[in-house]
């Protein structure tokens, strides 16, 4: 990834790929730390388990009963299946390793206080974003909506038009649903790279989804959503059950909380920090690992 976007090569899997030189001097550890990662998402795991290889012992808490952070939806979206083979093979690289791993597991202060822990990598990850929007407690989030389809009507909104929106909205037209996309910005999924907007497009047009661009959304009601057009005008789409994909928040008041703990090295990498993509958060959370002692 990345040449297609004018910047430097780089790989979600490999995070050797074009930093060779950099990799090439990793050395194992020149003291065994005893190291606490917060948070079994992407970023999590691949701290978890460098941390291991370098020769520091690793303890792995997350507050679920399973890995995978926000990737855990791909194990129902077969559009997705490339993503759930990177997951799988990140759950599988810490099963094979003799890290600690604690389930239903709250990071607190107090948590690594008791630890004695020498440095806490928090990968704390992201929420969905509730912007003001009245109504909303409605509607049901893309990243969960995957498990709950049977409540959902014929006629679905999906709030945000971003990739996750899109991506979303295509998945429930694939199953049946009557979909419609609605975004705020002039076009959807802008953050998309040019490869992956062109296909979507293409798939778009040999459906029929309807996309509402240049609409801000007002309100959730019983069995529709109030829109204002980009002339001001109110529109009414009619939607049997709302989605919503309005972007994410660092959950970053795992790092603040343990700021006031008794460990001086608190590392926050992926999520927690800016909402991004798993292959930034996995390179976070690999360089995080990689700089301990």
């Amino acid at each position: 990834a990345g040449l297609h976007e004018g910047k430097c090569l780089s790989c979600a899997v490999n995070s050797r790929t074009a930093a060779e030189e950099r990799y090439d001097r990793i050395r194992p550890a020149k003291k065994q730390l005893n190291v606490l990662v917060a948070g079994g998402g992407p970023a999590g795991m691949k701290a978890a388990i460098t941390a291991f290889d370098r020769g520091h012992r690793v303890t792995l808490a997350e507050k679920t009963d399973k890995l995978g952070g926000l990737l855990k939806f791909t194990d129902y979206d077969d559009l997705k299946c490339d993503l759930m083979a990177l997951k799988n093979y990140l759950v599988c690289q810490v099963e094979k390793r003799n890290i600690n791993v604690l389930f239903d597991t709250e990071v607190t202060k107090e948590f690594v206080n008791k630890g004695g822990f020498d440095a806490v990598i928090v990968a704390a990850g992201s929420s969905p974003a509730t912007p003001p929007v009245p109504g909303l407690k409605k509607a049901e989030h893309a990243t969960t909506v995957y498990t709950k389809l049977e409540a959902l009507g014929k006629k679905v909104a999906v709030l945000g038009g971003g990739l996750v929106g899109c991506e979303t909205g295509y998945f429930l037209y694939e199953k049946g649903h009557e979909v419609t996309i609605i975004e705020m910005q002039k076009e959807i999924a802008p953050e998309a790279n040019w490869m992956h907007k062109e296909g979507m497009r293409q798939a778009f047009e040999a459906s029929n989804i309807v996309t509402k661009t240049s609409h801000k959304v007002l309100s959730i009601e019983d069995g529709a959503v109030i829109c204002e057009d980009a002339d001001g005008n109110e529109v009414k789409i009619e939607a049997d059950s709302v989605v919503y994909a309005m972007g994410m928040k660092p959950n970053s008041a795992v790092t603040d909380e343990l700021e006031e703990s008794d460990v001086i090295d608190i590392i926050p990498v992926g999520d927690c920090l800016r909402p991004r993509k798993a292959r930034q958060a996995m390179e976070e959370g690999f360089w995080a690992a990689v700089n301990l002692i």
